[in-house]
């Protein structure tokens, strides 16, 4: 088994989830996870919407594979480790929010919109959403990540 510190690069998310030696890592051994991780994981992986989820006070990440071409070369170090680690150019701005879900379990939505090279609005938009979704540990919260491209 691979260590949570250092992940085999492998073809699939479903595959490092099932080789990471978890027992090790942040969250203990999968056997021991709350079953809403468990069933937040399976609605995720098979996804084809660009999902991440951030779990526990560590904000261990978890996300589906297509996710991974959002984080590029941060995959797969970044999954099964904590956000900190692979999210740190964004951490200032990302950190706060994830605590405030945490902390209080109101959902936290923030959106960012660019130019395009000719000026004209709406390149790309990227909007994120944040709420707690299991209560059963106290530490859970996910984020979904959509991505649009317009014309």
């Amino acid at each position: 088994m691979d260590s949570v510190n250092e992940p085999a690069t492998v073809a699939s998310v479903s595959q490092l989830l099932e080789t990471l030696d978890w027992a090790s890592g942040h969250l203990g051994p999968k056997s021991e996870w709350p079953s809403c991780l468990h069933a937040a994981i399976n609605i995720a992986l098979p996804s084809q919407a660009q999902i991440v989820m951030f779990w526990g006070p560590d904000f261990v990440a978890f996300y589906n594979d297509a996710y991974t071409p959002t984080i590029g070369n941060k995959h797969p170090h970044a999954f099964g480790r904590p956000a900190r680690e692979s999210w740190s150019e964004l951490w200032d701005d990302l950190e706060p929010l994830l605590k405030r879900v945490l902390d209080t379990g109101e959902t936290v939505a923030w959106a960012r919109a660019s130019k395009s090279r000719s000026d004209t609005f709406a390149a790309t938009t990227v909007s994120y959403g944040f709420r707690t979704r299991c209560r059963q540990s106290g530490t859970a919260m996910q984020i979904s990540h959509r991505r649009s491209l317009y014309p």
